[in-house]
Parts: structure tokens; C-alpha cells; sequence
């Protein structure tokens, strides 16, 4: 009994200091774009997105996104928004889930919107590099569309 005790708080030390371990910065980098899927139709700009944020007990990462819309549709010009992400990466499995929150046109009309994506990952544990592909869904706010987003990039997690 003795050692069954000795290795059950083992186990719980190894786990809780991997878990601190994985604790840190994390630095993103990525591009997406959109498709209002309401009427009226439309493929939104392309847009450029920079997200720095902290991972914490080796599953959760808050992150803020800061992203700049490029004018290259019709009608469009460049534009700024600020997404507050949360999101749960389990560090096995190739795949991750996040909420959205975001404060969309900065330097024009803003409207905020809340979402969802969900995408794969591939990442090299020892240095923490990794690449991902997401794919999300952001219902805007005033006025009232739905965006679909596909989204590629890479990330560094020290």
C-alpha cells in the first residue's frame, strides 16, 4: 500500500510540473479570410493577424489578436480589430478549439463580434514551433451578418 501511495504522488508531481512547465508566452502569426454567408453575399478582405498571448497549465491560451483588414475587395479599405481569444489546446492531440471575441472596425463604423473556430495543429514540442489551420464562424453585431473565416499560420510557444 505503501508504495502504491508513493507512486500516486509520483505521478501527481510529474503532471503538475509538466503542466507548469508548459506555462509561458506564446507568439502567433497568420492569414485569413471571410465569406458573409447572409445576404448580401460577399467575400471580405483578407487580413493579417498578430497574437501574442500566455499559455497556462498545459492545455489554456489566452491570447489577443490584433489584426489588420487589407482593402483588397471591392469597396474596402484597410481596417484594424482587436480579438480577445481564449482557447484549449490539448497537448497530444492534433487539434484545438477557441472563443472569439472581437472589436471589429476600429477606424470606422465598429461592431463587435463573437465566435467560434476550431482547427489542426502540428507542433514541435521541445522548441515549440508549430504551424495551424482554423477554420471559424464570427456572427456580427449591428449590423447583423455571418461571417465564415478559414485561417493559416504558425506560432511559437516558449
Amino acid at each position: 500500500m505503501r508504495k502504491l501511495l508513493h507512486i500516486a504522488v509520483l505521478v501527481c508531481t510529474i503532471l503538475g510540473g509538466s503542466a507548469v512547465a508548459e506555462a509561458g508566452l506564446v507568439i502567433e502569426g497568420s492569414v485569413g479570410k471571410g465569406y458573409q454567408v447572409d445576404s448580401p453575399r460577399a467575400w471580405m478582405p483578407t487580413n493579417i493577424m498578430i497574437a501574442p498571448g500566455y499559455h497556462f497549465l498545459g492545455i489554456l491560451r489566452a491570447q489577443l489578436g490584433i489584426v489588420g483588414d487589407l482593402g483588397d475587395v471591392e469597396n474596402s479599405k484597410f481596417d484594424l480589430q482587436l480579438r480577445p481569444m481564449i482557447g484549449i489546446y490539448p497537448p497530444i492531440l492534433p487539434i484545438y478549439a477557441r472563443a472569439i471575441f472581437a472589436v471589429q472596425n476600429l477606424l470606422n463604423d465598429t461592431n463587435v463580434a463573437v465566435g467560434a473556430a476550431g482547427g489542426l495543429k502540428i507542433e514541435l514540442p521541445i522548441i515549440g514551433l508549430g504551424v495551424f489551420a482554423e477554420a471559424g464562424v464570427l456572427p456580427r453585431f449591428s449590423p447583423t451578418h455571418t461571417v465564415v473565416e478559414g485561417r493559416v499560420g504558425g506560432f511559437w510557444a516558449f
